[in-house]
């Protein structure tokens, strides 16, 4: 009888937009103990080919769908300047038949799927700074009237997310 393979998952995964933005993310261990049967079970088994079985993925916040391996390792990559939550099924499925007959013939049920295991994936926001570009160098005399000219073009407060486009900024002029 083929049994189930098994596994267990953290409930959530906390990391941050920043070192997401064009990377990929890797997180080895993430499903673990990972067995092509039951926990309890070593049996012929063990030598079964593994599958996880992650859904679903949608929407704006991945750029690539999460993904586990049959190590445990999960991979997933984040659109660029993109943070909330998703939640996603899993499933590990062996390559052995869901029933086999056995020795008179007689069909005796089996499983090829684990049960769903249900995570989280929370990508959180990160306040970037500010950025500019300066026309030049200034140069005043000691008696020259106050100056009024344009120094900073280019002014963005960050990513043009809903977070940071309608922060403000203060420029500090140091001598």
């Amino acid at each position: 009888v083929n049994d189930p393979p098994s596994f267990a998952l953290p409930a959530a995964l906390h990391t941050v937009e920043s070192p997401l933005m064009g990377a990929s993310f890797n997180k080895s261990g993430f499903a673990h103990p990972v067995s092509a049967s039951s926990l309890n079970d070593q049996s012929e088994d063990s030598m079964q080919s593994l599958t996880f079985v992650v859904s679903p993925c949608g929407g704006v916040l991945f750029a690539s769908c999460p993904h586990i391996h049959p190590d445990g390792t999960l991979e997933f990559a984040v659109n660029d300047n993109q943070f909330g939550a998703e939640d996603f099924s899993v499933h590990l499925q062996d390559d052995g038949a869901p029933s086999l007959p056995d020795d008179e013939g007689v069909w005796e049920a089996g499983f090829n799927r684990s049960e769903p295991v249900h995570f989280r994936i929370v990508v959180s926001f990160v306040n970037r700074p500010p950025t500019f570009d300066l026309t030049g160098d200034v140069t005043v005399s000691e008696d020259s009237p106050p100056y009024n000219q344009i120094l900073a073009v280019n002014i963005t407060m960050g990513p043009p997310n809903d977070r940071e486009r309608n922060q403000t900024g203060l420029f500090t002029l140091l001598p």
